[in-house]
Order: structure tokens, then C-alpha cells, then sequence
């Protein structure tokens, strides 16, 4: 195979560069530079040869005709190699350059270039989505103009390669777009921002322009980035977005979704599966912005998490991208812009999603309906450290590490010196614990509590149930289920580790209140069930002492 043969190309070559350092290394864009080069020998196509041969570090007067080939390859042979090198990622560096080709499909499927439009993607990288796009029109015999925008010199070059030895007319352009004032209107349009880019107040204030008014914190260039990009589409265009699921929900960009909102520019989201993208695990969405003059009293919803068609390499995952088409077009939730306009112009998926199932729960009440709500200590076990008493005292600390499985070791909890300010945090018979600031919402019920005052730390909410309506273990059941885990998760925060606000989870949590008789019984089977499983354990944990002993005892007893 000809990659083989390059490999091997490379490796006799790389005497030959002016730099001996590993900037001739076998990443994905030093290959493609590198088979354009045989490429340009087999086509006499000298065009970027200079740039190419400057960038690999070779004298730049560096003869074609040394490179020899081994056995004699086509032109056909040089660019059916590019194809393979673009549709592979072998390394997790590479990634940031290039989306996964599963990603790409589907934004070319979304994008669905016409005959006769034009397409820019804003953040071009590699030109691997600008290659795509093409290729989708070109197999349908459209005629369309390609744009790609990349502020980084060596991906404009490796994605001037590829359009030149594929026959694609694109204009790529070595700058970065949000500081050209000279872009064109395009009718379709694609944007992969930075994540978390941070600008100095100087740049920011000057990058805003007028939007200077929608924005609260410079933690929102994303979102800066889709509004300077928009600016680029033309009337009844379209521009696909690719965000981390905080940009929907997050208070410092709301005024930026409400203009978007406000201004019916926003279609569509599509929430996708965790490790879409290769060099990070963190959730994103797609954002499908339209600029048309119907105006749509809805925005399409699409939960697209679990539409995984393979699990991929240990880097990323594969969509199911037929599939996720197929629902987005016909069975999204369309939520109209009032809902969105009550929950302060949040897009997350998730809010949506939960008030969908929210209509099948049976009896809804408002979790603070049932239940007092109060916050635990703000401080953490950390903030304790001066006060830890290595003898009993009347005082122990509860964190979120000590609730295992829904149970509380109460002997294992720290000491602390009395202090009469935490009495107010102290946990009593019935209370329900909710920790809130984990990969894993944790509950627990106060039962059998020792004559001790355990005080609840910080990281947590304690529930204080009114017992004529709600029983404290069908509570945590009901937490603990399906439902309440769809419920938590459309008021989680945060990216990676999520965090549960105070305010949302007693403003929004809902659980389902059949009668306390009913309660009663499920709350009883569940304590008889968990007793089981508690003598189990234990019974386990001695079989595996006495498992571990049986070398010992016999030693003692001798022959």
C-alpha cells in the first residue's frame, strides 16, 4: 500500500530535514503534506510544493526527483492515500484538528448543500468537514462555491493540499474570521469555537462590537463566536454549531440565547453522546441556527445521547447518524418559545426532556410541597481540619464518601469539637440526605440514629419530610428511580463533574405522591429487601474472613 510506502519515504527523509527535532513526526497532517509532494512529482502541479517542502523543513531549493517511489504508483494511487489518511484518526493530538468523520456526516447531512449555494466552515482546520460537504454535493453533480476560515498556518496549508490533489475549488484563508472584517454571506455555514477561550478585557470589549449589551462575562466567546459567524449567513441560510451542553443553560449567556431566541433564529438541538468529539468526554450539543422569515412559535429538541452505532476506538464514538436524521426530522420534541421564555431561555435538552416526563408521573407534587428544604453546612470535611478531636466528642461529621449504597456507617464518621453554631445542620430521625456535587447523585434516610449529633456538611441537601403526606423511604425510593434520576438530570449544572443548584432542586424537583398507604407498603418491602442485602453483606464479609484464615487456623492447630 502506497501509506506504507510514505511511511517508509518519511523515515529515509528525515535525515534530509534542516530540523532534527520531532517536527517530522508521523501525525496525520505531516502525511498528507508529505504524499502531496508525490503527488505534485507524478502531476508536474508545482503550486505549493515551496510551501510544503518550507514546512517539512527541507532546503527550500529540495528536488522532487529524489524522492523515489520503490515501485511506481498513479496519480489515483497518491490521492486514494490522502482518502485513507483523511478518514483515519490514530492519535489523540490529531483530533484537535480534525472532527470525527461520524460527526461530520451528520453536520453534512444537516447542512444539505444545494446546487448552486455556498458553504463556509469558520474554524477549518484540516479541511476534512470542507472535504465532506463537497463530496456530498459533488456526488449529486451540484455546482457549489467552499469557504474554509483557519487561523492556523499549517492546517491551511495540509487543507490547500487536500483541495488541490482532490479537485475541490475551495478559498481557505489564513486568518482568524471574528477579526476580518471582509467575510462574505454564504448560505450554509459551520462552527467548531474554542471551548472556554478566555479573551484579555482589551480584546473582548473590542470583539463585541453590538453585541456588547448580551453579554455578562467573557466565559461566553462561544457563543460570541456563533453571533459573528451568523452575521455571515444569508437570508433562508443555515449555520450547524457544535457547543458544550453549558452554553444552553448557563446565567452569563442568557441574553445572548434570548436574542437568538427572540429573533427566531434558532431551529433545532440536538444533544449528543459523551466522547463524540476525540480529545475530550464532555457532552456537546449541535445548535442549528436558520435565518427564514416563517416565523416558528417552536424549537426542535433532540435527545441524540444514547444514538450510538458503535462504540469506536477508546478515543471516540460512533453516531448513528441515519438514525438521529430520521428522529430530528420526524419525531423531536418541538417545545414552543413560551416554555423557553419561563425557563430563562435555557436550550438544555434536558429541563425539556424532564417536563415531558413529568406529565406521565402520577399525582406530581412539588418535592417542597412535601418537604421542608434546607442547605447543609457550606463548608466541606477540608474546612474541619483544625477542629477533628481523635476522641469521641457529641459531635460527627457527615460527608458525601460516608453514604454507601443509601447507608450510613455512623461509627466510621470524624469527631469535632462541640460547636453549638453547627447544631443548626444537624441531621434528625427521617431526614433525608441528597448530596449534591458528584458524578453520582447519592440519598440517604436517618434511621436509628446514635445520641450524637451528626452534623451534615457541605456538598448537600437535607430534606425534612412532613410525614402526613410523605413517607421519608419512599422519598429516597423515588429519587433513587428512573424517574427521579431523569429528574435530577435535567436540573444538573456543569460540564464534567455536575453540581445540583439549591434554588432549582426546590423549585423544579417533582416526585410522584400516591396515598401514604401505598407509600407505607413499597417503603416496607424496600427496608425488608435492604435488611436482606445488609445481613448478606455481612454474612459475605465473614465468609471471606474466615476464607482467609483457614491456612492460619490449621497452622495453630498443628497436625
Amino acid at each position: 500500500m502506497l501509506n506504507t510506502v510514505i511511511e517508509t519515504q518519511m523515515q529515509q527523509l528525515a535525515s534530509k530535514s534542516l530540523d532534527s527535532s520531532n517536527k517530522f513526526g508521523y501525525d496525520k497532517s505531516t502525511k498528507i503534506l508529505y504524499c502531496y509532494l508525490l503527488w505534485a512529482k507524478k502531476t508536474s502541479n508545482n503550486d505549493l510544493v515551496k510551501e510544503v517542502t518550507k514546512e517539512l523543513s527541507f532546503e527550500e531549493n529540495f528536488d522532487l526527483k529524489t524522492i523515489e517511489f520503490g515501485e511506481e504508483y498513479t496519480e489515483d494511487d497518491c490521492v486514494s492515500a490522502v482518502r485513507e489518511i483523511v478518514d483515519n484518526n490514530n492519535g489523540i493530538n490529531e483530533w484537535m484538528y480534525s472532527s470525527p468523520s461520524s460527526l461530520n456526516k451528520l453536520v453534512t447531512k444537516i447542512i444539505n448543500l444545494k446546487d448552486g449555494e455556498s458553504f463556509c466552515d469558520f474554524g477549518s482546520g484540516d479541511g476534512k468537514l470542507l472535504l465532506n460537504v463537497f463530496d456530498a454535493a459533488h456526488k449529486n453533480k451540484f455546482n457549489c462555491k467552499y469557504t474554509g476560515y483557519e487561523i492556523n498556518a499549517k492546517q491551511v496549508l495540509v487543507s490547500k493540499c487536500l483541495m488541490c490533489m482532490l479537485n475541490v475549488d475551495a478559498t481557505i484563508i489564513n486568518c482568524d474570521f471574528m477579526r476580518d472584517i471582509n467575510r462574505g454571506q454564504f448560505d450554509k455555514g459551520y462552527l467548531f469555537p474554542p471551548f472556554g477561550l478566555r479573551y484579555s478585557i482589551d480584546e473582548w470589549d473590542s470583539l463585541k462590537g453590538i453585541y456588547g449589551d448580551l453579554f455578562t462575562s467573557r466565559t461566553e466567546s462561544e457563543l460570541l463566536y456563533l453571533l459573528k459567524a451568523f452575521e455571515n449567513i444569508k437570508e433562508n441560510g443555515k449555520l450547524v454549531i457544535v457547543f458544550t451542553t453549558g452554553a444552553a443553560f448557563r446565567s452569563s449567556g442568557m441574553l445572548a440565547r434570548k436574542y437568538l431566541v427572540e429573533n427566531n433564529y434558532v431551529e433545532g438541538i440536538i444533544s449528543l453522546p459523551a466522547r463524540t468529539l476525540g480529545f475530550t468526554a464532555i457532552p456537546i450539543d449541535l445548535w442549528i441556527l436558520k435565518k427564514d422569515q416563517k416565523k416558528s412559535n417552536v424549537i426542535k429538541m433532540l435527545d441524540a445521547s444514547n444514538n450510538i452505532s458503535d462504540k469506536g476506538s477508546k478515543i471516540a464514538v460512533e453516531l448513528d447518524v441515519s438514525t438521529i436524521i430520521e428522529e430530528y426530522n420526524n419525531n423531536a420534541k418541538c417545545v414552543s418559545i413560551e416554555d423557553i421564555k419561563k425557563n430563562e431561555y435555557s436550550l438544555s435538552i434536558n429541563i425539556y426532556e424532564a417536563e415531558k416526563l413529568t406529565d406521565s408521573i402520577l399525582n406530581p407534587v412539588n418535592i417542597a410541597d412535601v418537604c421542608e428544604i434546607e442547605k447543609g453546612s457550606q463548608y466541606t470535611i477540608s474546612k474541619f481540619k483544625d477542629q477533628i478531636s481523635n476522641t469521641p466528642t457529641d459531635y460527627q461529621l457527615l460527608t458525601s464518601i460516608n453514604i454507601q449504597d443509601g447507608i450510613v456507617d455512623y461509627d466510621s464518621l470524624s469527631y469535632v469539637y462541640p460547636d453549638p453554631k453547627l447544631l443548626k445542620f444537624k441531621l434528625e430521625e427521617g431526614d433525608i440526605v441528597v448530596t449534591t456535587k458528584s458524578t453520582v447523585v447519592k440519598t440517604f434516610v436517618a434511621n436509628d440514629l446514635p445520641d450524637r449529633n451528626i452534623i451534615v456538611t457541605g456538598g448537600m441537601i437535607i430534606l425534612k419530610p412532613d410525614t402526613s403526606k410523605v413517607n421519608p423511604t419512599y422519598v429516597k425510593m423515588f429519587l433513587d428511580s428512573s424517574i427521579g434520576k431523569s429528574e435530577f438530570k435535567s436540573i444538573i449544572k456543569g460540564n464534567t463533574i455536575g453540581f445540583i443548584p439549591f434554588k432549582d432542586f426546590k423549585e423544579r424537583m417533582i416526585i410522584s405522591c400516591p396515598s401514604l398507604e401505598k407509600q407505607n407498603k413499597l417503603s416496607e418491602q424496600y427496608n425488608n429487601m435492604l435488611w436482606t442485602i445488609n445481613a448478606l453483606t455481612k454474612q459475605l464479609a465473614d465468609t471471606k474472613d474466615e476464607l482467609a484464615n483457614i491456612i492460619e487456623n490449621s497452622l495453630n492447630e498443628g497436625e
